[in-house]
């Protein structure tokens, strides 16, 4: 009996459930899927919702974000990165390529309304709701 190593790219199942996903396989290293998808979180408050994505070794200058009627979309492009040393076996590499997310909004956001902010990797996209469509308290009375 011999052993094979296993190539997910080189399994028919595999790569059509990859292709299904619109993903792709780095056949080159033997690696999981290639595409850069960075995670993102949402809260919403009573005035707003937030949008925090990770977007690690990128700039402001890399990223773009957009509103269009009730779809947000934060796009941007991830560079490759790579380093070599031969007598000291240094090898550094780093993933590129594009990336985009859209979400679509609730009916009740202000469109003029939208801030984003990035530090550290970290995008901060704030939308608010509009003013009539906020949750307030109602005070209840006793009888």
């Amino acid at each position: 009996m011999s052993l094979m190593r296993w190539q997910p790219d080189t399994h028919p199942l595999f790569s059509s459930l990859l292709g299904d996903l619109g993903l792709t396989v780095d056949a080159q290293h033997g690696r999981g899927p290639s595409r850069f998808v960075p995670p993102m979180d949402v809260r919403e408050s009573d005035d707003s919702y937030v949008f925090t994505t990770e977007l690690p070794g990128l700039t402001a200058d890399d990223v773009l974000v957009e509103l269009e009627s009730q779809t947000l979309t934060i796009s941007g492009e991830k560079k490759l990165e790579t380093e070599e040393e031969s007598d000291g076996t240094l090898r550094r590499e780093r993933r590129s390529g594009q990336f985009r997310r859209s979400v679509t909004l609730p009916e009740n956001v202000d469109g003029d309304g939208v801030t984003a902010a990035f530090e550290n990797g970290v995008l901060t996209v704030r939308v608010t709701k509009k003013a009539e469509e906020r949750a307030r308290r109602i005070a209840i009375e006793a009888a």
